[in-house]
């Protein structure tokens, strides 16, 4: 039996990545692998919608562990990653003079080094005459000469931490059937957003911003190590 494709999506129960996953078995052929912390309702209803597309794991992406569970899985169901979305994330809010060392920790746990195993387990695990499309979902806080907001320098830098990495990654497999790019997100209105900045309102919704990303997430495969701005404004 001749492996089938799929797309995996981090931090899949919520925001736009719950919205990225619901669009893909809306409007693809694709089996989708969600991958998040938490369970939810709108999780255990796209499951029951889609059982034999949708497969929803549950675990910690800094956990490489979980990262090998995962591509176990999807060799078990006979699969291979077309197209591997890190989105997961994880903002928290300090004052740089009273910023925690923990907390950069966590921020570059799950904004860096959990995109870069997941990268490595992604490539490895694609057949040699497959294509392998990844993005990864960074802010435009993360950009060279980008505004910059109080609070948000730890967040920021492990932002500009994967930029750098994807575009290195592209450089690395150009001569393989891989692309990586970034998309740079600007204000969004997604639970994150919301805890973070609970007094602004955010111009774009999850939900739009998914249609962008499904669109160039399965367009031809001509773009490579491109960082791709996306935003209406920032808080």
């Amino acid at each position: 039996m001749h492996p089938k494709p799929c797309v995996i999506i981090t931090g899949s129960s919520q925001g736009l990545g719950f919205a990225l996953t619901e669009l893909f078995l809306k409007s693809s052929s694709l089996t989708v692998i969600g991958c998040s912390r938490k369970h939810s309702t709108k999780i255990k209803h796209l499951e029951k919608k889609y059982p034999q597309r949708f497969y929803f794991l549950r675990g910690d992406i800094t956990q490489q562990p979980f990262i090998q569970s995962i591509f176990n899985f999807i060799k078990k169901q006979t699969l291979y990653p077309e197209v591997l979305i890190n989105n997961a994330g994880l903002l928290i809010k300090e004052p740089f003079l009273k910023a925690r060392q923990s907390s950069a920790e966590r921020m570059y746990a799950v904004n860096v080094l959990a995109p870069m195993v997941l990268m490595q387990y992604a490539v490895k695990a694609r057949p040699q005459n497959k294509a392998l499309h990844i993005i990864n979902i960074a802010s435009m806080g993360g950009l060279q000469g980008s505004v910059k907001f109080a609070g948000l320098s730890l967040y920021a830098s492990t932002k500009a931490a994967l930029i750098t990495l994807s575009e290195c990654i592209a450089e690395e497999c150009k001569n393989v059937p891989v692309r990586c790019n970034v998309i740079a997100l600007g204000a969004t209105q997604t639970e994150m957003f919301s805890k973070a900045f609970p007094q602004f309102k955010a111009p774009v919704l999850p939900e739009q911003i998914a249609q962008w990303v499904f669109q160039f997430a399965i367009a031809e495969p001509v773009i490579n190590g491109k960082i791709i701005p996306l935003a209406l404004s920032n808080p």
